[in-house]
This record gives C-alpha cells, sequence and structure tokens, in this order.
C-alpha cells in the first residue's frame, strides 16, 4: 500500500531551508507546495510568498519553519495556529523564555512540534543508539571543529553546535544530564563565542563536548567507551566502528530520515527518534546559566 504523500512547505528560504527544500525534493512522501520568506531567492520554482498569512492560506499539512532563530517565536505563533504538525529548526527559540511560550502555544492549538536536531538522524547515530541500548556505557566523548561559518549572523557556537552535542549525549545514553561545566572563548567575534568546552555528568556517565570554529577543515567524531568495547562514529563520512571494525551502515541523509520521521509524526502522532519541545527546553537549561 502506497503511502499518501502531505503537503509541506518551508518558512525561511536560508541555506538551512534550501537544504530542506533540496532533500524534499527526492522525497516522495510530501508535495512541496509553498516556500516563504521577506526576501525571494534565485533559482525557486515553486509558489513564493513573502506574506505569511497568504503562505499559510496554502493547503498545508506539514511546515518547517527555517528562519533566523531571532525570528522563530513571532513565525511560529503564525504558523501554529493553522498548522497541525510544524518542524522548528533548532536552536527552538532564542532563550527559554521563548521556548516555554512556543510550548504554550503548542498546547494551545493542539499542535505537533518537533525541533530540527538532526544529528539524531544521522545513519551513524542511528544505528550506535540501537546498538547501545544492550551495552553499559562509561563515557561519551564529542568533537566537533570546522571553519568560522560566515552564514550564521544571530547566534554562536554554543546555540549552532552545542546543542546538537548536549542532545546527543542524552539521546544516545537515554538518561538526564544531572551536572555541567562549560568553558568557551571569543577569538574571531567578540560578539559570538567560537571555542567551547562542555563536560557532563550523567548518572554513572561521564561526557564531555569539545567545539571549535577555529580550524581549516571540518570533523565531527564521537568515541563512546563501554564496559566490553568501543565505538568511534564520523558524523561527516557516516562510518562506524566498534572496537576498530567497520559496522554496515544505511547510507541515507540525516535530512531525508528527519524527514521521514516527521512524516511518521504527521501520520501517527509520534515523536518516535524525533525530538520535541521539552528536549529543546533540556537542552536550553543546561546551556542558559552560562550566557
Amino acid at each position: 500500500m502506497n503511502n499518501i504523500a502531505l503537503n509541506i512547505g518551508i518558512a525561511g528560504i536560508g541555506k538551512m531551508g534550501q537544504n530542506h527544500l533540496r532533500e524534499l525534493e527526492k522525497n516522495n512522501l510530501f508535495n512541496i507546495v509553498g516556500l516563504y520568506d521577506l526576501h525571494k531567492k534565485e533559482n525557486i520554482n515553486y509558489p513564493f510568498f513573502n506574506n505569511i498569512n497568504e503562505f499559510l492560506n496554502l493547503n498545508l499539512d506539514v511546515v518547517i519553519i527555517a528562519t533566523p532563530t531571532i525570528s522563530h517565536l513571532n513565525v511560529a505563533k503564525k504558523i501554529l495556529q493553522k498548522i497541525r504538525v510544524v518542524l522548528i529548526e533548532k536552536p527552538l527559540a532564542m532563550n527559554l523564555k521563548e521556548m516555554l511560550e512556543i510550548k504554550a502555544l503548542s498546547k494551545k492549538y493542539g499542535s505537533l512540534v518537533g525541533v530540527g536536531f538532526s544529528e539524531r538522524f544521522n545513519p551513524s547515530i542511528l544505528e550506535l543508539k540501537n546498538i547501545l541500548k544492550k551495552k553499559e556505557i562509561i563515557s561519551i566523548n564529542i568533537n566537533r571543529y570546522s571553519p568560522y561559518p560566515s552564514r550564521i549572523s544571530d547566534v554562536g557556537i554554543i546555540q549552532d553546535l552545542s546543542v546538537h552535542d548536549i542532545d546527543l549525549i542524552s539521546f544516545l545514553s537515554n538518561r538526564c544530564i544531572t551536572n555541567s561545566f562549560l568553558i568557551k572563548r571569543n577569538i574571531y567575534d567578540k560578539q559570538r563565542e567560537d571555542e567551547v568546552m562542555i563536560t557532563c555528568e550523567l548518572e554513572n556517565i561521564i561526557a564531555n563536548i569539545h567545539q571549535s570554529w577555529n580550524v581549516k577543515d571540518r570533523y565531527r567524531n564521537i568515541v563512546v567507551i563501554c564496559k566490553d568495547c568501543v565505538f568511534e562514529a564520523d558524523l561527516i563520512n557516516f562510518t562506524l566502528k566498534q572496537n576498530g571494525n567497520s559496522i554496515l551502515l544505511n547510507q541515507t541523509s540525516p535530512l531525508n530520515n528527519e524527514h521521514n520521521a516527521l512524516y511518521s509524526l504527521a501520520k501517527d502522532s509520534r515523536f518516535g527518534n524525533m525530538a520535541d519541545i521539552n528536549c529543546a527546553i533540556n537542552v536550553e537549561k543546561i546551556i542558559c546559566k552560562y550566557h
């Protein structure tokens, strides 16, 4: 039996919005019926709106919000009134207060809101999480390095990248972070931190995160030490090793996997591996102590 395609729209056609668009074009679970942004981008071949009310008059089943973080709350106020299933890119909002307001709006309108922690859907992470269900984790170490990003102007490395990895620690271990310590530095821009280390404590597990925007090459690596083995995941090349031996993975893109989970959320009202608002709030409660 074929799945019935859902009508989807994207609010925000910056880099992340265009990433979603490219992946959705290859996914037969969705029909792209319209795009919203304040400014039209070149080579857009779908109905385009710079008025959000006109955009929301479309027959939409699902909307992805990929506007700048600073606008998430105001855009969500409009969209959650009319759309039952919404994916909001991470970070969910600028601060805890705004996140709680989005949570209240979703409850008021009965909306199902997923949060775009797309690294959950990296093939290496999905397989690692499945294997770790039967393992006793001792420690988790995450390193994520890249050049300074020109695309980001409203948040620093903590809101852009640390949120991913704080979420991944809880996601992989299925446990809550009980204690944390963060050190950050501003090398390139005095207004936005670009180097950070975070140490976390969970029940019987310790974890460390190191992120940098001060290197030329991109590097994303996770090492999980368990009682009887060690795992190493490469999040860029989608590889996973156990004790140095490669594990065969399904080589699908994280966004494709996330979109499939979004479809399931819309059809079955089940989040599965999709992060919800509470996941984003839990992450923000950790990092807001260091703002």
